[in-house]
């Protein structure tokens, strides 16, 4: 079966930062030498192994590949020439500011229900199991080409760690009376207004490690997910892109990795 775009995209990446422990016959640096690194890594072939016959995409995947290529022109992220003496297509190189724009990026590869259940659970071995049957239903409408449900689904996912979040906190023996007007508020929005609210002047107090990228993964992930859910729930018009629902099924593994260290606190105070 030939690969999504999603997942020749990611691990052209992979191959662009040098991220992948398989083997780089070619410097990437021109679009054959790419597809050459990028079926190296989708087959997993290590360092100093000679593969007979050596792995190479599909006609399909290589039409993939080269969407994928322009995108990531498009996008800023690479440029055209690899130096002064091919300077033309299909030479090119990593953009300036690339590898600082993409560290962040979450190297987390999935390309069907069970391969993101396994990524989940890897990086959340706690997690609760309606929480997951609804993340995994989102995978699984992706996989379908159902775009608003699945967005919907992981919306529904990501709202329901928070309220697990919320619970935690009002049962701490330390926090519970200081996050007991959460659950008082009655729309989503209200509770997750009202818990930054509350939980802001506790950060002081929290472990380091868990204070780290807390805003970044409660505020802005949750925000970004719930607006995106709920666009989708409602009868609008808008269209979702699977771009964008690809992106959410990537930010809710560290968000929801983030949330049950934040539930863990909360048990153990």
């Amino acid at each position: 079966m030939s690969r999504t775009y999603e997942e020749l995209r990611q691990t052209a990446l992979d191959v662009l930062l040098k991220r992948t422990p398989a083997a780089q016959p070619y410097p990437p640096s021109q679009f054959a030498n790419l597809a050459t690194c990028v079926a190296y890594a989708l087959h997993n072939v290590q360092q100093g192994a000679q593969p007979y016959p050596p792995p190479s995409l599909s006609g399909e995947e290589i039409t993939l590949l080269s969407e994928v290529f322009w995108d990531l022109f498009r996008d800023g992220i690479i440029t055209i020439g690899s130096d002064a003496s091919n300077q033309k297509f299909p030479f090119f190189r990593l953009a300036r500011f690339a590898a600082e724009r993409l560290a962040g990026t979450p190297p987390y590869h999935f390309h069907d229900v069970q391969t993101y259940e396994r990524v989940v659970r890897e990086n959340i071995p706690g997690i609760d199991d309606v929480t997951l049957r609804h993340a995994a239903e989102g995978m699984r409408a992706f996989s379908a080409n159902c775009m608003l449900a699945a967005a919907v689904m992981i919306g529904v996912a990501t709202e329901h760690v928070f309220l697990l979040v919320v619970e935690s906190a009002e049962k701490s023996k330390t926090h519970g009376a200081a996050f007991a007007p959460v659950s008082k508020e009655r729309a989503i929005l209200q509770k997750v207004n009202k818990f930054k609210r509350i939980l802001e002047p506790h950060l002081a107090a929290f472990p380091a490690g868990l204070k780290e990228g807390l805003d970044t993964r409660f505020a802005g992930v949750l925000e970004t997910i719930r607006k995106i859910r709920n666009e989708s729930g409602h009868p609008t018009g808008e269209v979702v892109g699977r771009e964008t629902v690809y992106m959410l099924l990537q930010l809710f593994v560290p968000y929801c990795k983030k949330m049950h260290e934040l539930i863990e606190h909360f048990r153990s105070c």
